[in-house]
C-alpha cells in the first residue's frame, strides 16, 4: 500500500496516483475511510469529497 503525498489518496498497488499523476510514497501514518461525503464532519473539516481511503499524513 502506498499514498499519494498530495492529495493522500492511499492506492492499493502502482507506484504513481491515478489523480495527481505523481509518485506514490509508501510513508504514511494514519488512515481514514470517507464513505459518505455528503454528511461526514471529518471529511469536511480534511477537504475530500470524494468517496475512498486516505491517509492522514503522508511523508
Amino acid at each position: 500500500m502506498n499514498a499519494c503525498p498530495q492529495c493522500k489518496r492511499i492506492i492499493e498497488e502502482g507506484k504513481v496516483c491515478p489523480v495527481c499523476n505523481i509518485e506514490l510514497s509508501d510513508k504514511f501514518s494514519g488512515t481514514f475511510v470517507l464513505m459518505d461525503p455528503n454528511n461526514s464532519e471529518i471529511g469536511k473539516i480534511l477537504g475530500k469529497e470524494t468517496v475512498g481511503k486516505y491517509a492522514l499524513k503522508v511523508r
